[in-house]
Protein backbone atom coordinates (compact mmCIF):
# COMPACT_ATOMS: atom_id res chain seq x y z
CA UNK A 1 0.00 0.00 0.00
CA UNK A 2 2.85 2.31 0.94
CA UNK A 3 4.13 1.48 -2.37
CA UNK A 4 1.21 1.96 -4.39
CA UNK A 5 0.67 5.48 -2.58
CA UNK A 6 4.25 6.66 -3.40
CA UNK A 7 3.47 5.74 -6.91
CA UNK A 8 0.40 7.57 -7.17
CA UNK A 9 1.84 10.59 -5.75
CA UNK A 10 4.91 10.34 -8.32
CA UNK A 11 2.77 10.00 -11.26
CA UNK A 12 0.22 13.12 -9.88
CA UNK A 13 3.16 14.64 -9.91
CA UNK A 14 4.47 14.25 -13.39
CA UNK A 15 0.97 14.48 -14.52
CA UNK A 16 0.96 17.96 -13.03
CA UNK A 17 4.58 18.53 -14.40
CA UNK A 18 3.11 17.77 -17.73
CA UNK A 19 0.76 20.06 -17.67
CA UNK A 20 2.40 23.04 -16.86
CA UNK A 21 5.96 21.97 -18.84
CA UNK A 22 5.52 24.02 -21.70
CA UNK A 23 3.57 27.58 -20.78
CA UNK A 24 3.64 28.85 -24.10
CA UNK A 25 1.56 26.07 -25.40
CA UNK A 26 -0.58 26.24 -22.70
CA UNK A 27 -1.21 29.99 -23.77
CA UNK A 28 -1.74 29.56 -27.65
CA UNK A 29 -3.71 26.51 -27.51
CA UNK A 30 -6.89 27.69 -29.31
CA UNK A 31 -5.80 31.23 -29.34
CA UNK A 32 -6.10 33.62 -32.75
CA UNK A 33 -3.03 35.62 -33.43
CA UNK A 34 -3.30 38.75 -35.38
CA UNK A 35 -1.16 39.36 -37.98
CA UNK A 36 -0.93 43.26 -38.94
CA UNK A 37 0.81 44.24 -42.59
CA UNK A 38 0.91 47.65 -42.80
CA UNK A 39 0.30 47.71 -46.05
CA UNK A 40 -2.98 47.20 -48.24
CA UNK A 41 -3.72 44.01 -50.44
CA UNK A 42 -1.93 42.56 -53.40
CA UNK A 43 1.97 43.64 -53.03
CA UNK A 44 5.12 42.21 -51.68
CA UNK A 45 4.37 42.80 -47.44
CA UNK A 46 0.52 41.48 -48.34
CA UNK A 47 2.14 38.10 -49.94
CA UNK A 48 5.08 37.37 -47.44
CA UNK A 49 2.46 38.01 -44.46
CA UNK A 50 0.30 35.37 -45.77
CA UNK A 51 3.33 32.67 -46.83
CA UNK A 52 4.21 33.62 -42.93
CA UNK A 53 0.59 33.13 -41.39
CA UNK A 54 -0.26 29.93 -43.64
CA UNK A 55 3.17 27.83 -42.66
CA UNK A 56 4.65 29.11 -39.06
CA UNK A 57 1.49 27.68 -37.13
CA UNK A 58 2.97 24.51 -37.36
CA UNK A 59 6.36 25.60 -36.02
CA UNK A 60 4.62 27.42 -32.92
CA UNK A 61 3.93 25.87 -29.70
CA UNK A 62 -0.13 25.73 -29.65
CA UNK A 63 -0.54 25.79 -32.96
CA UNK A 64 -2.75 29.09 -32.94
CA UNK A 65 -4.57 30.02 -35.77
CA UNK A 66 -2.90 33.03 -37.78
CA UNK A 67 -5.59 35.55 -39.05
CA UNK A 68 -3.77 38.60 -41.52
CA UNK A 69 -5.12 41.81 -41.55
CA UNK A 70 -4.27 45.09 -43.39
CA UNK A 71 -3.78 48.08 -41.98
CA UNK A 72 -2.34 50.83 -44.02
CA UNK A 73 -1.83 54.04 -43.79
CA UNK A 74 0.85 57.19 -43.89
CA UNK A 75 3.48 54.91 -45.45
CA UNK A 76 3.01 52.45 -42.72
CA UNK A 77 3.48 54.44 -40.14
CA UNK A 78 -0.32 54.08 -38.93
CA UNK A 79 0.05 50.14 -38.62
CA UNK A 80 3.48 50.38 -36.35
CA UNK A 81 1.87 53.06 -33.88
CA UNK A 82 -1.42 50.75 -33.52
CA UNK A 83 1.37 48.08 -32.69
CA UNK A 84 3.59 49.76 -30.53
CA UNK A 85 0.46 51.75 -28.51
CA UNK A 86 -2.78 50.06 -28.67
CA UNK A 87 -1.75 46.34 -29.68
CA UNK A 88 -2.09 43.58 -27.00
CA UNK A 89 1.23 42.79 -25.23
CA UNK A 90 0.36 39.44 -24.74
CA UNK A 91 1.50 37.79 -27.81
CA UNK A 92 -1.21 37.67 -29.86
CA UNK A 93 -0.63 40.16 -32.28
CA UNK A 94 2.10 40.06 -34.37
CA UNK A 95 3.76 42.76 -37.51
CA UNK A 96 5.10 42.53 -41.05
CA UNK A 97 5.01 46.59 -40.68
CA UNK A 98 7.28 48.77 -43.04
CA UNK A 99 11.01 48.29 -43.07
CA UNK A 100 11.83 52.25 -42.98
CA UNK A 101 10.69 52.67 -39.71
CA UNK A 102 13.90 53.50 -38.13
CA UNK A 103 14.09 56.38 -40.63
CA UNK A 104 10.63 58.26 -40.53
CA UNK A 105 11.51 57.91 -36.85
CA UNK A 106 14.11 60.14 -37.12
CA UNK A 107 12.18 62.03 -40.59
CA UNK A 108 9.22 62.74 -39.52
CA UNK A 109 8.88 63.16 -35.60
CA UNK A 110 5.34 64.92 -35.66
CA UNK A 111 3.98 61.62 -36.85
CA UNK A 112 6.01 58.48 -35.39
CA UNK A 113 4.54 57.25 -31.95
CA UNK A 114 6.91 54.78 -31.39
CA UNK A 115 10.92 54.12 -30.69
CA UNK A 116 11.89 51.26 -33.05
CA UNK A 117 14.46 49.75 -30.42
CA UNK A 118 11.53 48.45 -28.10
CA UNK A 119 9.97 46.36 -30.59
CA UNK A 120 11.04 42.79 -30.38
CA UNK A 121 12.07 41.40 -33.45
CA UNK A 122 11.40 38.03 -34.37
CA UNK A 123 13.22 38.05 -38.33
CA UNK A 124 12.92 38.83 -41.64
CA UNK A 125 12.10 36.60 -44.85
CA UNK A 126 13.92 38.83 -46.67
CA UNK A 127 16.17 42.04 -46.98
CA UNK A 128 14.57 44.53 -49.01
CA UNK A 129 16.93 45.27 -51.93
CA UNK A 130 15.71 48.55 -53.41
CA UNK A 131 16.93 49.56 -57.00
CA UNK A 132 16.90 53.36 -59.06
CA UNK A 133 15.22 52.13 -62.44
CA UNK A 134 14.92 54.35 -64.93
CA UNK A 135 12.64 53.80 -68.07
CA UNK A 136 15.04 53.35 -70.93
CA UNK A 137 13.26 55.20 -73.39
CA UNK A 138 14.87 58.73 -71.33
CA UNK A 139 18.24 57.55 -71.90
CA UNK A 140 19.29 58.49 -68.28
CA UNK A 141 20.92 55.27 -68.53
CA UNK A 142 23.34 55.85 -65.25
CA UNK A 143 24.46 57.88 -62.37
CA UNK A 144 26.38 60.24 -64.57
CA UNK A 145 23.79 60.70 -67.19
CA UNK A 146 21.36 61.75 -64.31
CA UNK A 147 24.02 64.12 -63.42
CA UNK A 148 23.72 65.71 -66.58
CA UNK A 149 19.67 65.83 -66.84
CA UNK A 150 16.59 65.95 -64.90
CA UNK A 151 14.61 63.07 -63.83
CA UNK A 152 11.34 63.10 -62.76
CA UNK A 153 10.76 60.31 -59.84
CA UNK A 154 7.44 58.70 -58.92
CA UNK A 155 6.93 58.68 -55.14
CA UNK A 156 4.19 58.44 -52.75
CA UNK A 157 4.97 60.79 -50.55
CA UNK A 158 7.88 63.69 -48.69
CA UNK A 159 8.41 60.94 -46.50
CA UNK A 160 9.01 57.90 -48.26
CA UNK A 161 12.38 56.29 -48.64
CA UNK A 162 12.44 56.80 -52.74
CA UNK A 163 11.94 60.61 -51.77
CA UNK A 164 14.39 60.94 -49.35
CA UNK A 165 17.28 58.81 -50.98
CA UNK A 166 17.02 60.30 -53.86
CA UNK A 167 17.07 63.89 -52.49
CA UNK A 168 20.17 62.76 -50.70
CA UNK A 169 21.69 61.70 -54.23
CA UNK A 170 21.21 65.15 -55.54
CA UNK A 171 22.86 66.61 -52.48
CA UNK A 172 25.74 63.80 -52.38
CA UNK A 173 26.23 62.55 -55.41
CA UNK A 174 25.30 66.14 -58.04
CA UNK A 175 22.22 63.58 -59.65
CA UNK A 176 19.25 65.79 -60.93
CA UNK A 177 16.30 63.96 -59.65
CA UNK A 178 13.17 65.78 -58.95
CA UNK A 179 10.25 63.69 -57.43
CA UNK A 180 6.63 63.74 -57.63
CA UNK A 181 4.80 62.51 -54.89
CA UNK A 182 1.32 61.36 -54.18
CA UNK A 183 1.39 58.14 -56.25
CA UNK A 184 -0.74 55.32 -54.50
CA UNK A 185 1.92 52.43 -54.58
CA UNK A 186 3.33 50.61 -56.60
CA UNK A 187 1.58 49.80 -59.29
CA UNK A 188 0.23 53.50 -59.79
CA UNK A 189 4.02 54.74 -60.16
CA UNK A 190 4.50 51.60 -62.88
CA UNK A 191 1.90 52.66 -64.69
CA UNK A 192 3.56 56.64 -64.81
CA UNK A 193 6.40 55.32 -65.99
CA UNK A 194 4.93 53.40 -68.70
CA UNK A 195 3.12 56.64 -69.79
CA UNK A 196 5.78 58.74 -69.86
CA UNK A 197 4.82 60.93 -66.93
CA UNK A 198 7.84 60.11 -64.68
CA UNK A 199 11.01 58.74 -65.96
CA UNK A 200 12.32 56.80 -62.61
CA UNK A 201 11.18 55.35 -59.16
CA UNK A 202 13.31 53.81 -56.19
CA UNK A 203 11.58 50.64 -55.26
CA UNK A 204 11.78 46.91 -54.50
CA UNK A 205 13.80 44.72 -57.06
CA UNK A 206 11.70 41.77 -55.88
CA UNK A 207 8.49 43.23 -56.60
CA UNK A 208 9.87 43.81 -60.21
CA UNK A 209 10.70 40.87 -60.90
CA UNK A 210 7.73 39.25 -59.78
CA UNK A 211 5.21 41.76 -61.27
CA UNK A 212 7.44 43.18 -63.63
CA UNK A 213 9.42 40.80 -65.66
CA UNK A 214 8.54 41.53 -68.75
CA UNK A 215 10.46 45.44 -68.30
CA UNK A 216 13.59 43.26 -67.61
CA UNK A 217 13.44 40.99 -70.50
CA UNK A 218 12.29 43.55 -72.69
CA UNK A 219 15.36 45.90 -71.49
CA UNK A 220 12.53 48.93 -70.82
CA UNK A 221 14.63 50.06 -67.63
CA UNK A 222 17.91 50.98 -67.03
CA UNK A 223 19.04 49.60 -63.08
CA UNK A 224 21.42 52.59 -62.33
CA UNK A 225 21.94 52.02 -58.47
CA UNK A 226 20.75 50.29 -55.09
CA UNK A 227 19.44 51.38 -52.16
CA UNK A 228 20.80 49.70 -48.91
CA UNK A 229 24.05 48.04 -47.14
CA UNK A 230 24.76 44.64 -49.28
CA UNK A 231 23.95 44.13 -53.39
CA UNK A 232 21.06 42.03 -54.28
CA UNK A 233 22.97 38.57 -54.94
CA UNK A 234 21.80 39.08 -58.57
CA UNK A 235 23.15 42.58 -59.21
CA UNK A 236 26.62 42.36 -58.10
CA UNK A 237 27.30 45.23 -61.25
CA UNK A 238 25.13 47.54 -59.98
CA UNK A 239 26.77 50.11 -57.86
CA UNK A 240 25.81 50.43 -54.06
CA UNK A 241 24.91 54.20 -53.53
CA UNK A 242 26.71 53.79 -50.14
CA UNK A 243 29.89 52.65 -52.35
CA UNK A 244 29.26 56.06 -53.85
CA UNK A 245 29.81 58.24 -51.13
CA UNK A 246 32.98 58.62 -49.57
CA UNK A 247 32.91 61.20 -46.55
CA UNK A 248 31.90 59.04 -43.45
CA UNK A 249 29.40 61.28 -42.03
CA UNK A 250 27.30 61.10 -45.58
CA UNK A 251 28.14 57.25 -45.43
CA UNK A 252 26.36 57.03 -41.76
CA UNK A 253 23.44 58.97 -43.25
CA UNK A 254 23.04 56.80 -45.80
CA UNK A 255 23.69 53.90 -43.92
CA UNK A 256 20.57 55.23 -41.76
CA UNK A 257 18.34 56.08 -44.90
CA UNK A 258 18.88 52.61 -45.92
CA UNK A 259 18.64 51.04 -42.72
CA UNK A 260 15.31 49.18 -43.84
CA UNK A 261 17.35 47.03 -46.41
CA UNK A 262 17.77 44.85 -43.31
CA UNK A 263 14.91 44.76 -41.94
CA UNK A 264 13.20 44.17 -45.34
CA UNK A 265 10.48 41.63 -45.21
CA UNK A 266 10.18 41.45 -40.82
CA UNK A 267 8.11 40.21 -38.29
CA UNK A 268 7.66 41.59 -35.08
CA UNK A 269 6.08 42.11 -32.20
CA UNK A 270 5.29 44.51 -29.72
CA UNK A 271 7.05 45.65 -26.76
CA UNK A 272 6.49 44.15 -23.52
CA UNK A 273 5.44 40.87 -24.74
CA UNK A 274 7.04 37.95 -22.11
CA UNK A 275 10.22 36.81 -23.27
CA UNK A 276 9.18 33.27 -23.32
CA UNK A 277 6.79 33.85 -25.88
CA UNK A 278 9.14 35.92 -28.09
CA UNK A 279 11.91 33.21 -28.10
CA UNK A 280 9.74 30.88 -29.21
CA UNK A 281 8.10 32.75 -32.07
CA UNK A 282 12.08 33.22 -32.69
CA UNK A 283 12.30 29.70 -32.67
CA UNK A 284 9.69 28.84 -34.66
CA UNK A 285 10.53 31.71 -37.61
CA UNK A 286 13.79 29.64 -37.45
CA UNK A 287 11.82 26.63 -38.40
CA UNK A 288 10.22 27.98 -40.79
CA UNK A 289 13.03 29.52 -42.96
CA UNK A 290 14.22 25.67 -43.14
CA UNK A 291 10.95 24.56 -43.91
CA UNK A 292 10.65 22.97 -47.07
CA UNK A 293 6.80 23.41 -47.93
CA UNK A 294 7.13 27.30 -46.92
CA UNK A 295 10.27 27.31 -49.60
CA UNK A 296 8.09 25.45 -52.18
CA UNK A 297 5.38 27.68 -51.74
CA UNK A 298 7.95 31.23 -52.09
CA UNK A 299 8.98 29.63 -54.83
CA UNK A 300 5.97 28.95 -56.53
CA UNK A 301 5.22 33.24 -55.99
CA UNK A 302 8.06 33.96 -57.59
CA UNK A 303 8.86 35.14 -53.50
CA UNK A 304 12.59 34.96 -52.79
CA UNK A 305 13.65 33.62 -49.14
CA UNK A 306 17.08 35.16 -47.90
CA UNK A 307 16.06 35.72 -43.80
CA UNK A 308 17.97 37.48 -40.95
CA UNK A 309 17.47 36.78 -37.80
CA UNK A 310 15.61 39.13 -34.54
CA UNK A 311 18.73 39.73 -33.49
CA UNK A 312 20.69 41.00 -36.75
CA UNK A 313 17.56 43.43 -37.86
CA UNK A 314 17.58 44.59 -33.63
CA UNK A 315 21.69 45.58 -34.05
CA UNK A 316 20.91 47.28 -37.30
CA UNK A 317 18.18 49.84 -35.51
CA UNK A 318 20.14 49.85 -32.44
CA UNK A 319 23.18 51.19 -34.37
CA UNK A 320 21.58 53.92 -36.72
CA UNK A 321 19.32 55.42 -34.14
CA UNK A 322 22.55 55.56 -31.95
CA UNK A 323 23.90 57.93 -34.74
CA UNK A 324 25.12 61.29 -34.50
CA UNK A 325 22.49 64.66 -33.64
CA UNK A 326 24.25 65.88 -36.58
CA UNK A 327 23.17 63.12 -38.59
CA UNK A 328 19.68 63.42 -37.48
CA UNK A 329 19.44 66.84 -38.50
CA UNK A 330 21.00 66.67 -41.67
CA UNK A 331 18.17 63.67 -42.60
CA UNK A 332 15.68 65.75 -41.05
CA UNK A 333 17.06 68.86 -43.52
CA UNK A 334 16.89 66.56 -46.30
CA UNK A 335 13.42 64.57 -45.80
CA UNK A 336 12.75 68.45 -45.35
CA UNK A 337 13.52 69.51 -48.97
CA UNK A 338 12.55 66.52 -50.68
CA UNK A 339 10.32 67.11 -53.90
Amino acid sequence: MRKAGWGALIAAALMSGSAVADPVADFYKDKRVNLIVSFGTGGTYGLYGRLVADHITKHLPGNPKIIVQHMPGAGGIVATNHMYNLAPKDGTTVGMLFKDMALAQVAQPESVRYDARRFNWIGSVNQYYAIVMTWAATGADSIERARQQEVIMASSGQGHHGTILAQAMNDLLGTRFRSITGYDGAGAMHLAMERGEVHARIGSWESIKTGQAGWIRDKKIHLIAQAGVTKAPDLPDVPLVLDLVKNPADRSMIELIDSGSVVGWSITMPPDVPADRVAAWRKAFAALMKDEEFRAAAAKANADIDPRSGEEIAAVINRVLASSPEVFERTRKISASAK
